[in-house]
């Protein structure tokens, strides 16, 4: 008997938070304030769906949906709808909030204040950040270059630059729907894009700009980090100079690929510039016994551009 009532009571329990579920969803759906907020995602074409994306707190998204018509508040998105979706989003009062989602779920999400002038985004104070998995720190963009290109807007850091000019040579930019590579204010894939993207003052060089090439002329040994969160991988550091600077188009936070010797896979960012020289910082990622391999004098180095090679 008590096996019995244990079982009624559990059925009744379920039933009741099964209606309170059916009462209360109707409510949130078809309350005033979500019909409004969801015909404003209807009236410009913006897919619904684009909501799970993002951690914002709903009057900075609503602010944002409001200022759509803006020269370049709103919210942006790159990505590719499975285990890469990225949102950042801008308000026209100087606040950003970018959301990681990956395909095991929220990986950071990053409040900060910035300044706009001469259409540059400059990353001026991080308020918060909330990560669940991994510290997005390292790799996450200190500015944005704001693109217009007729109707649409992109966020472009400057070091991406090149690859986004490589992107509109190739075809894959302008892109027809909201999967991309970069970050595309949320309802612009629909909007028309011919002939090229309008650059920023002092970028319109690399329109035209093949990949930079370049050579290691000094190096440093490398140096083993502190442990990473990936179990059984060491982390080593190296710093090189090459031979390529401002004159052939190097912007730091550049990020480069080994190109000789081949399938040698490393990290390599630009950490500073000069006009003829940069200095990279080379990450290496050394699993189990495998030794870390060192770069070496004369070793080439090619810009990060899948869409010239």
């Amino acid at each position: 008997m008590k096996d019995h009532r244990g079982v009624r009571r559990l059925l009744v329990i379920s039933a009741l938070i099964a209606g309170i579920w059916l009462v209360v969803l109707p409510w949130l759906t078809h309350r005033p304030g979500t019909r409004r907020y969801i015909a404003r995602l209807d009236a410009q074409g913006i897919d619904p769906s684009a909501m799970y994306y993002t951690e914002l707190p709903p009057h900075l998204f609503a602010d944002a949906l409001a200022r759509q018509q803006h020269p370049w508040a709103g919210q942006y998105y790159e990505g590719d709808g499975l285990g890469t979706n990225r949102v950042v989003t801008l308000t026209a009062k100087g606040e950003l909030s970018e959301s990681n989602q990956g395909c095991v779920g929220k990986a950071a999400i990053w409040h900060a204040a910035f300044r706009q002038a001469n259409g540059v985004i400059q990353i001026t104070t991080p308020l918060a950040e909330n990560s669940s998995h991994y510290s997005f720190a390292r790799d996450r963009p200190s500015s944005y270059l704001i693109v217009h290109w007729e109707e649409r807007v992109y966020l472009i850091p400057p070091e991406d630059i090149l690859s986004f000019c490589g992107a509109w040579a190739s075809g894959d930019e302008p892109r027809e729907d909201g999967h991309g590579f970069f970050l595309l204010r949320i309802g612009d894939e629909k909007k028309p894009a011919e002939g090229p993207p309008e650059l920023p003052l002092g970028f319109q060089r690399y329109l035209n700009m093949e990949s930079i090439t370049a050579k290691v002329i000094s190096v440093e040994p490398p140096q083993q980090q502190p442990p990473d969160s990936i179990e059984n991988r060491r982390v080593y550091e190296q710093s090189v100079v090459i031979d390529a600077g401002t004159v052939a188009g190097v912007i730091p936070k550049m990020r480069f690929d080994i190109r000789s010797p081949a399938k040698i896979h490393i990290n390599a960012t630009v950490v500073s510039v000069r006009p003829a020289t940069s200095e990279l910082l080379l990450r290496h990622y050394v699993f189990d016994d495998d030794k870390v391999t060192p770069a070496t004098i004369d070793w080439e180095v090619i810009n990060r551009d899948i869409f010239r090679r």
